[in-house]
């Protein structure tokens, strides 16, 4: 501490992480555009047998005068292990009129028998979680 010399010192960081990666990976995410990644949490926990849901709005805003555009959204499907799971969402795809909102709600329904391969099988618990894409189009978001 405090000289030029360096020589001969360790680099407190491992080989495989350097203070770029660092910096910009741990302490400076990269900022995001709004809405990005949205996370919804559905109340929990559940057992075999049960349902949870959560929902959220989708809507297209109207302009200064009072006038917009429809808007239209479409959460792609989600992956057929996923579905096998239990996960589901009531209305996949849709349309809103500006000044308006729509609520989508999703579900994951726990399959009453577990499977072989969930460690809920084995009484042990386990948060599940699904990704699903949505694409936007045209409105204004709300």
């Amino acid at each position: 501490c405090g000289g030029d010399d360096d020589a001969g010192m360790s680099s407190p960081l491992p080989p495989s992480v350097d203070a770029v990666g660092l910096r910009t990976g741990l302490r400076e995410p990269r900022p995001r555009a709004p809405y990005e990644s949205i996370e919804l949490t559905l109340p929990g926990p559940i057992r075999p047998g049960d349902t949870a849901s959560a929902s959220l709005h989708v809507g297209s805003v109207k302009n200064a005068d009072g006038g917009g555009t429809n808007a239209e959204y479409a959460f792609e499907s989600f992956a057929a292990d996923d579905v096998a799971k239990g996960w589901s969402v009531d209305e996949p795809s849709g349309s809103v009129a500006a000044g308006d909102r729509k609520k989508v709600t999703f579900t994951f329904a726990y399959p009453s028998t577990p499977r072989p391969v969930d460690p809920c099988y084995f009484g042990i618990p386990e948060t599940v979680r699904a990704d699903v894409t949505c694409v936007l189009r045209g409105g204004l978001p709300a």
